[in-house]
């Protein structure tokens, strides 16, 4: 019989999801292969949104404006003006 010391696989797995996040948070997010941060979002309707880029996905883009994390969906977008 196989005894398993819950405590300490639950230490590992914590362990590796920290190094998971740690990696995904000094991974830089990129568009059409350029590194962005900071950017200004140009949408559709006219309005810009003046934000820090979190992370891009599919068809959508995670930013942090004014301490709120958004969900701009790229569609909505009309340009991106990267700031340096």
């Amino acid at each position: 019989m196989v005894r398993f010391d819950v405590d300490r696989l639950r230490r590992e797995i914590e362990r590796e999801q920290k190094r998971q996040n740690e990696k995904q948070s000094k991974k830089r997010c990129e568009l059409l292969g350029l590194p962005i941060d900071k950017a200004i979002l140009h949408l559709k309707d006219g309005q810009k949104l003046n934000c820090k880029v979190v992370k891009i996905g599919r068809y959508e883009i995670c930013v942090e404006n004014n301490g709120k994390q958004l969900i701009v969906f790229k569609h909505a977008i009309n340009f991106i003006e990267p700031i340096s």
